[in-house]
């Protein structure tokens, strides 16, 4: 009776897979050696699992539009299927380490959906401040400024960047800017601090640079 269940193995499949290998470490091996039935599984087993994941850290942004969560989540598996053969497992179990590698590509998508281009949020935040003076003088000297405060926040790395943006510029609050940046809500302070002060070292040497004069405008602004 030494038979076991080789009788029932499928294409390929050894009696070692189907006694002590979970399913998702068998098929991305699988995956991994193009079979297309074993991508698709993966696909169907953790797309429920990336949809909710991206429900609960982005509520604000599909709220104005639901449509998106779809294709970040298909964006998420373009960006994660290519790099399968990168992923090395834990404890010979491929299942951890997929949904770990896929969340953090998905975290990435939200905050690049989140976070607009710079140059428009710092562009509409200074027409806020101006709003009232029409002048050609007034809109050339903003539209300077905004290029400028474009080109600082470039130098910050992103989430210093994202911080000024959410929480310096648009006042959203500590825990707001916590959840989206999967961070603790009283790092955010710290954060911001940091990166005030980062950003008015560059621009202090862009007014040294002989830059454009309103530069000294956004020293008081931040």
């Amino acid at each position: 009776m030494g038979v076991g269940r080789s009788e029932n193995l499928g294409p390929g499949e050894s009696p070692r897979e189907t006694r002590s290998r979970d399913e998702t470490s068998i098929h991305t091996e699988r995956a991994i050696q193009g079979d297309r039935k074993s991508l698709d599984w993966l696909v169907e087993r953790f797309t429920p699992t990336l949809r909710a994941w991206a429900r609960a850290r982005a509520r604000r942004l599909l709220a104005s539009d639901p449509s998106r969560l779809d294709d970040i989540v298909q964006e998420t598996w373009v960006r994660v299927l290519p790099k399968l053969s990168e992923l090395k497992p834990r404890n010979d179990r491929y299942g951890p380490v997929l949904i770990k590698f896929a969340t953090t590509v998905l975290k990435n998508l939200i905050l690049s959906s989140i976070e607009r281009p710079a140059r428009e949020q710092a562009t509409e935040l200074l027409d806020l401040t101006s709003r009232g003076e029409s002048s050609a003088g007034t809109r050339l000297a903003r539209r300077e400024e905004a290029d400028l405060l474009y080109h600082v926040l470039q130098k910050l790395e992103p989430r210093k960047r994202q911080v000024v943006l959410l929480f310096g510029l648009e006042q959203r609050s500590q825990k707001e800017v916590a959840r989206r940046l999967g961070i603790e809500p009283g790092h955010v302070g710290v954060l911001y601090s940091r990166a005030r002060k980062e950003l008015k070292y560059h621009l202090f040497r862009s007014i040294a640079a002989d830059e454009p004069a309103s530069g000294k405008d956004l020293l008081e602004f931040l």
